[in-house]
């Protein structure tokens, strides 16, 4: 587990200098945060769009 935490630490785009480091949980945080909000608004978007168009 701790070896997909540091994945997606990088992935999200985590520091590497020592000045930073001890910040790297709490920015993690916040840009999981911001990339779950991008998803379910574009989830919304589409399942909207799909009702207009009346896919479902």
């Amino acid at each position: 587990m701790n070896n997909l935490f540091k994945i997606w630490l990088y992935a999200l785009g985590s520091f590497s200098d020592k000045k930073t480091k001890p910040y790297d949980k709490q920015v993690v945080i916040v840009r999981s945060f911001w990339v779950l909000l991008h998803i379910a608004t574009c989830l919304m978007i589409i399942i909207g769009n799909g009702r207009l168009l009346g896919w479902w």
